[in-house]
């Protein structure tokens, strides 16, 4: 029976049609985010069904009739749900009522033939926010958990928060223990947490082990009627035994934590399972107190003393602590690995060992005793030699093993005097490293009373032992088969192989055998004959030759050559070479005096054949390490000696004549040049090397400029002092390539060279840099005017001056600025110079035409236009009948000024194009260089009175060219003009181009940064302009844009308890804003305009009409000027904060803040006040920025603080999900974890810590700061919520009292 008639039958079938066209299926099912559900619109349709149906909600009657409702809709032939049917009629059924019908759905889901318990539990946390009555917010939460593990984006961490979930969910009515345990059956939890932490085990992950587990100890203390407890006692059996693992949490966690050396992790894994959970089921806290969980099966342990298993771990604690490998290899070798059981003399060495935290003392006792059991003897005595100096001051392991040690070494000796007895011939090296460890023995004196007790003939035996330079001499006179091989075997065999014989006396026969092979030679002729047999490299018959002259040359002259080979020079660093350089010119001099005093030939073929085999190796050292006058004279003895063509030639030493041509040049064309280069070299303690065997091109050009007598330039003076600075080779081949491109250079190669050499000298000015000079410097190489030459040489210089290859965008855009400003000064100067040069002539053209000529000035442009009045000669060029071009610099504009009427960077001069040809006048805009028309034809705009909304001519849209269109028309259309007028009109808009109305030019009545309308009338005007113009301060900035964004998207969440509408005009409902906020392109800080504009509206993207829209209407809406800031308009002290300045409120509200600080009597470049605080919420942000600050919700006034650290107490932040707040920050955005503070100028300000400010119109937002938020970063541990570091006090206020001055007065960024 119809008991409500037709209208609630029509009403039906419209709740119907809005639950099944709503998509809120796409929700439940996942196919969207489930925070996307149309909860607020199926709860209103279902409120106009029962209030056309005349029902009252929550009665039996209601409650009968929604139920049929939602079986009619759950039996519909298409799109029918019984999940979206109970959502939206929830909230008016009674609780009863709709518990049934939740638990129905849960028990319909789960009955299904593939359970869809997901859909069951969007469906529930929807409940909740549909009647938050029927599900308790423990059952929420729950749900919302279970939903994070069903994800199984991270399993382990996703367990753990649903069970500290559910330890507050008692006694629930929906979700029950039993249907948890059926959900987490159906994802396999048993197995898979029990595998998870097996793989954890078998990783020896113990830490990570101990976290997965840990949610699992609050079980035991928790009521059996608690959901957790009783899901926990069911699919986790072995519960209790988890609750009683208590490891050392601080060991396992450096385990895990600290990189040990390749290698040591697996050897150290019995170790490891020590600390780990006890298998044996008996409750032990770990592995290292269960005898019954096999402790000792891990590390034996003498008599089972389980308590010694911790001084094994702490010792692996300390072993780990020590810098270097050794420490955890002995650990290894002593405790893990050592076949026998750790008992509590190992566990005492090891720590005496330890304990001395030297790796290198650590690592001789490790080599040492992992030399015992099969090892040489000679690696024996190799480990001993190292150990005892290492023990040499360590005193406790000299009293814990030195008795050992003592042992070791009389055993050890004795078995390698025993083998080299036993050897055949010499055995060199075994020989050595008997000698070494004696040595090492002897000087350990530790050791000597331990010896001397042991055996008192032992020491003095090894004091016994040849003096090591005696062996060394031994062996070296056997490789030059020099020597009495036998006796020498003989001499070892008896002093190292314990043979029979007399070793002094064999000793003694050696040396003199070794000395002289003949009786009755003299000792002065047997010494050299000896000092020329150990010379390496000579030839036999040479040797033979020199033996024979020694018998028979007059004795003062041997007795000169043994002085030249055997006197040691003083100073050290000189080397044999020296005796070379001596013989030479023992030789020499006596040939230079008379050829009666010439020796014998074979002295020449000694010295040839000493230099012969190292010759170039002897040349290039006596360039390094000789005086110029010494290699001058060294060179030329041996050209005297060995001359060019000669059988025993300087050329057979690597000299040409090429070298001795180039050699006589240094010595007498560029002798002072050379003596210059000498002083630099010596101050640095370097050589010439370069010099003399021309390692570098262009030389040349180094030596004239050093050898020139007149004055050398600063950039020539600047050269050579970079040799004198730093003289190595590759500074002079920089600097002679940098000479002789300069010296080969073009005229603009000239000019190149001057000024990146002008600009370095001025890189430590203010107003230029070194990463300026680096990006002035790649310009001029990749300049097409200069040649290939002029090119290499730059590079060249700048290498000398340490430039990077690469250009630093902070450095172009300083040396863009720095050039720009230069050039607008001379470019002032010049129109200057023009307008004194026009009245000159205006009084008297003959003599300033006379008078320019003689300063050599250029006169007025020949054949100029008399149409054109004298004082606009230099701004104004005639291109036709009537046809002019005005040109007006741009380069005045300061860098904020151009980014507030986007002006783009590059454009350097504003050039407007009149005609009055016509009888109507006709005009275009364009911007030099890269947007001004040349090569295209154009097309004016007429003037008729009508002022255009669109593109003009070949310009592309700027807000600053629609402004100067729209006044251009007007302008021109009123009544005649001339061109003195057009030009100082726009020059007046270029002066302020914010003081009249972008759209009507009326004034707006303040100084504003930003053009803009003063009326709605003239807003719906501007909307018709091209959405370039509208949206520039948007798109020219990403970063405004994207937290603009994330303050809309915020303000649309809902969240917020407040009456105030946050969106006021908004043409979008606010159930889409997220959605289509999310849409938007990641907003990166470098994106051009046009490629950014392009990207939000184009592709093939449904949204991009609703993109198109929102910028639309938020670029109408938000008439202020918020710009990023550079690092000298930041407030200082503040690091990690990111900054944005408001350089104008909109027109209304600064308009009565300027009339405030006017009625206050400030003058208007005086501070109006100070700086204070106010911390806000993201979701208020955008109408404070399109509004101002305003007292709304009945407050007392805006509050505003001091020190901003209280404000940042009120601040909301941005992605926080703290109490009260929606998620704030869009996805793609920036800006995450911050929080927000306002930066504001109060006028009348005094310090009072705070202010309650009921007159709006005395305060201006000046700052929107965003600071960091650890809290919700997960960053607690660095030191909880950020602090600011400032307050509004002292050099802080006044800089930031300085930046308000500069903002009103429109000075600032000058």
């Amino acid at each position: 029976m119809n008991l409500f008639g037709a209208p609630a039958k029509r009403a039906r079938t419209v709740w119907h049609q809005h639950l099944i066209s709503s998509g809120a299926h796409l929700s439940l099912f996942g196919s969207q985010p489930l925070d996307t559900f149309p909860l607020d619109g199926l709860r209103q349709a279902a409120e106009t069904y029962v209030n056309r149906a005349k029902l009252i909600p929550d009665t039996e009657s209601c409650d009968v009739h929604l139920n049929e409702l939602i079986v009619e809709h759950t039996h519909r032939d298409r799109g029918g749900l019984k999940d979206v049917a109970v959502l939206s009629c929830l909230h008016l059924l009674s609780h009863d009522a709709g518990s049934g019908n939740l638990l129905a759905l849960r028990d319909e889901c789960d009955n299904m033939a593939r359970p869809e318990h997901p859909r069951f539990l969007r469906c529930l946390i929807k409940a909740r926010e549909a009647n938050p009555f029927l599900v308790s917010e423990q059952e929420h939460n729950t749900a919302q958990a279970l939903m994070r593990l069903l994800k199984d984006t991270n399993f382990l961490d996703s367990v753990n928060n649903l069970f500290l979930t559910m330890q507050r969910l008692v006694n629930p009515a929906i979700l029950q223990a039993s249907y948890i345990i059926k959900i987490l059956d159906s994802i396999n939890f048993r197995s898979e947490f029990q595998q998870r932490l097996e793989d954890l085990k078998a990783a020896r992950r113990y830490m990570s082990l101990y976290k997965a587990v840990n949610w699992i100890r609050p079980m035991t203390t928790l009521q059996d009627t608690c959901t957790a407890k009783a899901v926990c006692r069911v699919l986790v059996p072995d519960w209790e035994d988890w609750t009683a693992w208590k490891p050392n949490r601080r060991r396992i966690m450096h385990w895990e934590g600290v990189a040990f050396a390749d290698g040591h992790k697996p050897r150290l894994s019995r170790v490891f399972d020590l600390e780990g959970p006890d298998p044996s089921g008996y409750g032990f806290e770990a592995v290292k107190k269960s005898m019954r969980g096999g402790c000792f099966r891990h590390i034996p342990v003498l008599n089972s003393e389980i308590e010694l298993l911790e001084r094994v771990l702490e010792l692996l604690d300390l072993a780990r602590e020590i810098e270097g490998k050794h420490a955890v290899e002995l650990f290894l070798f002593l405790l893990v690995e050592n076949k026998n059981p750790v008992d509590r003399h190992l566990l005492e060495l090891t720590q005496t060992i330890l304990e001395t935290r030297s790796d290198g003392c650590i690592k001789a006792v490790w080599m040492w005793l992992s030399s015992w059991g099969g090892s040489s003897n000679n690696n024996r005595m190799v480990a001993l030699t190292r150990l005892l100096p290492a023990l040499e001051t360590r005193t406790e392991l000299q009293q814990s093993i030195g008795g050992h040690i003592a042992n070791d070494v009389v055993q050890t000796l004795h078995a390698a005097k025993e083998e080299y007895g036993n050897t055949v011939g010499v055995a060199e090296n075994l020989a050595l490293a008997i000698h070494g460890l004696a040595k090492a023995m002897l000087d350990a004196t530790w050791l000597r009373q331990i010896l001397d007790d042991f055996d008192e003939t032992f020491v003095p035996g090894l004091e016994k032992f040849p003096p090591q330079e005696v062996l060394y001499n031994m062996f070296n006179s056997m490789q030059r088969l020099r020597a009495p091989v036998p006796q020498i075997e003989q001499y070892l065999g008896i002093v190292f192989g314990g043979k029979e014989g007399d070793a002094a006396a064999l000793l003694t026969s050696i040396h003199k055998t070794i000395r002289f092979l003949a009786d009755g030679v003299h000792a002065d002729r047997a010494n050299l004959a000896l000092a020329i047999n150990n010379l390496q490299d000579i030839d036999d018959d040479v040797s033979e030759a020199c033996s024979k002259q020694i018998l028979v040359e007059d004795l003062l002259v041997v007795q000169d050559i043994l002085k030249i080979f055997t006197t040691r020079d003083s100073n050290r660093s000189r080397t044999q070479y020296h005796s070379h350089v001596r013989f030479s010119q023992f030789l020499a001099g006596r040939a230079r005096k008379s050829q009666r005093l010439k020796l014998d030939h074979c002295w020449y073929m000694l010295l040839f054949s000493l230099l012969l085999p190292k010759g170039q190796e002897i040349m290039t050292w006596s360039a390094q390490a000789l005086p110029v006058e010494e290699w001058n004279q060294w060179l030329s003895n041996l050209r005297l000696l060995f001359p060019h063509g000669e059988r025993l030639s300087v050329t057979n030493l690597g000299i040409s004549p090429q070298h001795s041509a180039w050699w006589d040049l240094l010595s007498t064309k560029y002798k002072n040049a050379v003596s210059q280069l000498e002083g630099m070299h010596k101050a640095r303690g370097t050589n010439l090397k370069w010099l003399f065997f021309q390692e570098t091109d262009n030389i040349t050009d180094l030596l004239d400029l050093l050898q020139r007598e007149d004055s050398p330039s600063s950039f020539q003076n600047y050269l050579v002092s970079r040799i004198k600075e730093r003289p190595y080779l590759y500074v002079v081949r920089l600097v002679c390539m940098t000479l002789a491109a300069v010296n080969q250079a073009s005229p603009q190669g000239q000019t190149a060279f001057q000024s990146i050499y002008a600009r370095h000298k001025q890189a430590t000015d203010e107003w230029w840099t070194r990463e300026a000079t680096e990006a002035l410097t790649i310009a001029w190489r990749q300049s097409h005017e200069i040649t290939e030459s002029d090119r290499e040489g730059l590079a060249a210089f700048s290498e000398l001056l340490g430039l990077g290859p690469t250009v630093d965008s902070n450095g172009l855009h300083f040396a863009r600025q720095a050039i720009l400003s230069d050039h607008a000064r001379i470019m002032a100067l010049a129109q200057e110079l023009g307008q004194m040069r026009a009245n000159l002539q205006n009084d008297d053209a003959a003599r300033t035409s006379a008078f320019l000529a003689e300063l050599g000035v250029e006169d007025a442009m020949p054949g100029a236009d008399p149409s054109i009045p004298a004082k606009l000669s230099s701004v104004v060029e005639a291109l036709g009948d009537r046809q002019y071009e005005i040109s007006s610099p741009l380069n005045h504009l300061s860098g904020l000024k151009r980014r507030a009427a986007a002006i783009d960077e590059a454009s350097r001069m504003l050039l407007v194009r009149v005609s009055f040809q016509n009888p109507q006048p006709s005009f275009c805009v364009h911007f030099s260089p890269n947007d001004d028309g040349s090569g295209r034809s154009h097309s004016p705009i007429i003037v008729s009175g009508e002022a255009p909304d669109g593109r003009v001519c070949t310009t592309k849209p700027t807000l600053l060219s629609y402004l100067l269109n729209r006044k251009l028309s007007v302008f021109l259309s009123q009544a005649p003009r001339d061109l003195v007028s057009v030009y100082e009109m726009v020059s007046a808009v270029l002066r302020a181009p914010g003081q009249n109305c972008v759209v009507c030019s009326r004034p707006m009545g303040c100084k504003l940064w930003r053009p803009s309308f003063c009326t709605d009338t003239c807003g719906e005007i501007f909307q018709r302009a091209p959405i370039e113009v509208r949206t520039c301060h948007l798109i020219n900035e990403p970063p405004i844009l994207d937290l603009l964004l994330s303050s809309i998207y915020a303000a649309a969440g809902g969240s917020s308890t407040s009456s105030v509408d946050l969106l006021p005009g908004c043409p979008i409902p606010k159930a889409n804003l997220r959605t289509i906020i999310d849409s938007f392109p990641r907003l990166i800080s470098n994106t051009s305009a046009a490629q950014l504009l392009s990207l939000i509206r184009g592709g093939p993207d449904p949204m991009a009409v609703e993109r198109e829209r929102l910028l639309s209407w938020m670029s109408l809406r938000f008439r202020g000027c918020l710009m990023t800031t550079s690092s000298d308009l930041r407030i200082p002290s503040i690091p990690g904060v990111v900054q944005f300045m408001m350089l104008n409120a909109p027109p209304e509200r600064e308009q009565a803040f300027s009339h405030y600080v006017a009625l206050s009597g400030v003058a208007e470049d005086a501070p109006a006040g100070g700086v204070a605080f106010h911390g806000t919420s993201v979701d208020r942000l955008w109408r404070i920025v399109t509004e101002g600050l305003r007292n709304v919700g009945g407050n007392r006034g805006i509050a505003l603080a001091d020190e901003a650290s209280m404000a940042l107490q009120y601040s909301g932040s941005l992605g926080g999900t703290g109490e009260g707040e929606a998620s704030s920050s869009w996805s793609k955005s920036s800006f995450v974890n911050r929080r927000l503070v306002l930066a504001c100028e109060l006028v009348g300000h005094s310090r009072q810590g705070m202010h309650i400010v009921s007159e709006e119109a005395r305060v201006a937002v000046r700052y929107v700061l965003l600071c960091p938020d650890r809290e919700a970063s997960g960053q607690e541990g660095q030191g909880g919520r950020y602090r600011m570091p400032i307050t509004a006090s002292g050099e802080v206020n006044e800089s930031v009292r300085g930046q308000f001055v500069g903002i009103r007065t429109g000075e600032l960024g000058r």
